[in-house]
């Protein structure tokens, strides 16, 4: 006798399905926890952060539209891609070099040059962990508050239509497929109240996701608001005069002067050759002058200082000009910078500390003190711009920026109302704020309600309350042939019979005897249980 393996019995294939609904949602949990542990962004304190890839500059490394998940590291070394805080916004590059004391010096894969910045550990927000190609697009897309609610309202759409029973299971445990009859209430509410509750959720879920945003946005803004604007200004020129030799048989260079006004202020002066063993002093100019278009009464004092620094080494000051006083908005005043007495302390302070540095920076500091009045304002501030000189043994480089400006400005800073614009239409924070949070709990209400009607039957009378909560369960007859001799039994709700039925694994058969009063039942061999809806007419 040859044995035959039986199906599978339907208690097996439910068994399985459970398995497998299990092992999913375990995997989910996991997957969820493992999430929350590593890739957990920082609004909920998380150390990972996700960066939307936009330029070249990383190319093929990573691509335009690219995102990448960075998270936090202990430490950095070179060769690390790493994502961090600069002017302007979050920069995504590789270090190449450079030290977590000094900074990192970081690159672009694509660029030929290191980055201006030197990024230092509290200005990185982490190490690339994770690429996903092209995904970025697909948040840039989603970070749009009109598209998330398109797309959450669509769900939300596809989540409340009532989709169809397909199987049901027999009595002898045998699941057939099963396509209940019209009017058996595959719609548990009017298609009218489906749309108009899809409507008003994505209504409502825009609402929210405005007042979310506007929320964040600050109701107010800080602006500053200006009273007066003054300028200081300050014109060098200088002659340097030099041994006599074939190269400057005048024994002088210059005198070199600033540009006329007429030409661009970006222009600078082409400062001449200087050479260090010919070069024997700097005869130095500096004229100051206040431009208001406001009257000013202004006294003001000024003095000079030279500045001598040897890089990263030492540096030392000495009195140009001692403290001088001035009467009005101009004052002026020469100077003469000794290059042998300069080089002479060189040498003697290389000789005591041992430290040699090849160029040397020579700063004159023509300082003015300004008192008084502008425009009915008191001012009372320094101003003090630098002419530079760089020395080394063989030559010396004058500055060749020889007039200098810097506004100044007095004023207040008040606080001001912030405004949005849609469309061109401005709007203060303050009133989205009261429109988005009202208009979100009016719509979430009115969805409520909206969902109560459609599957609670809510305000609609009982066979209607029926359909919309147990439709998937009904098929409607026209005329049941039932077994005269059977039992019946008149279940007490509705809800009962759906018990019954939804434990035994039956639908329910529903028939229609009047327009106000509807039969339901389950014929379970010699019994069956039903439930009748009464006609108000017919009742007393």
């Amino acid at each position: 006798m040859q044995a035959v393996a039986p199906d599978a019995t339907p208690e097996r294939r439910e068994t399985t399905v459970t398995i497998r609904q299990s092992v999913v949602g375990v995997l989910f949990c996991v997957g969820l926890l493992l999430w929350f542990l590593l890739l957990r962004p920082p609004f909920l304190a998380g150390p990972a952060c996700y960066i939307l890839v936009s330029g070249p500059s990383m190319e093929p490394t990573l691509r335009d539209g690219d995102l990448a998940v960075m998270r936090k590291q202990q430490g950095y070394r070179a060769g690390d891609i790493i994502a961090f805080r600069a002017e302007g916004g979050i920069v995504i590059h590789r270090i190449v070099g450079g030290s977590s004391e000094g900074g990192f010096t970081v690159q672009g894969d694509n660029k030929e040059r290191p980055d201006p910045w030197r990024p230092q550990p509290e200005h990185i927000l982490g190490r690339m962990w994770l690429r996903l190609p092209g995904a970025g697009r697909v948040v840039g897309f989603l970070r749009r508050p009109v598209n998330l609610s398109a797309l959450v309202g669509s769900l939300a759409m596809l989540s409340l239509w009532p989709w169809e029973r397909k199987r049901r299971r027999r009595r002898d445990g045998r699941m057939v497929s099963e396509r209940p009859s019209k009017g058996s209430g595959s719609l548990p509410a009017p298609l009218g109240v489906l749309v108009a509750l899809g409507l008003v959720s994505v209504l409502a879920l825009g609402l929210v996701a405005g007042a979310i945003w506007s929320f964040r946005q600050p109701a107010e803004k800080s602006e500053f608001v200006e009273r007066l604007r003054y300028e200081h200004t300050a014109a060098f020129d200088y002659t340097v005069h030099t041994e006599p030799s074939v190269l400057y048989p005048g024994e002088t260079i210059g005198p070199i002067q600033p540009l006329p006004p007429s030409i661009s202020a970006a222009a600078a002066v082409e400062a001449p050759p200087v050479y260090t063993r010919l070069a024997r002093s700097l005869d130095l100019g500096f004229t100051y002058a206040l431009k208001s278009s406001r009257p000013s009464d202004v006294t003001g004092g000024l003095s000079a200082v030279l500045e001598i620094g040897a890089g990263e080494g030492w540096t030392k000051a000495q009195e140009l000009l001692p403290p001088t006083s001035f009467t009005g908005s101009t004052a002026s005043t020469r100077v003469s910078v000794d290059f042998p007495q300069i080089l002479s302390l060189i040498e003697t302070i290389e000789e005591e500390t041992g430290f040699k540095a090849g160029t040397y920076q020579l700063s004159v500091v023509p300082t003015v003190r300004l008192k008084g009045q502008i425009g009915g304002e008191t001012v009372d501030e320094f101003y003090a711009p630098a002419f530079t000189v760089k020395l080394n043994r063989t030559q010396i480089t004058l500055d060749s920026e020889l007039a200098r400006s810097e506004v100044r400005r007095i004023g207040e800073t008040v606080r001001r109302e912030q405004a949005v614009s849609f469309g061109g239409l401005w709007i203060w924070v303050r009133v989205v704020r009261w429109v988005s949070a009202v208009g979100a709990a009016l719509s979430l209400a009115g969805a409520v309600a909206l969902g109560a009607v459609a599957f609670l039957g809510l305000g609609r009378d009982e066979p209607a309350k029926i359909r919309a909560r147990h439709g998937s369960l009904l098929i409607s007859i026209a005329q049941p042939d039932l077994n005269q001799e059977a039992q019946h039994v008149q279940m007490a709700s509705m809800q009962d019979l759906a018990r019954l039925a939804q434990r035994d694994g039956r639908m329910i058969f529903h028939q229609e005897l009047t327009s106000r009063s509807h039969r339901y039942f389950v014929q379970d061999g010699q019994v069956i249980y039903q439930y009748t809806t009464a006609d108000p007419s017919e009742e007393g």
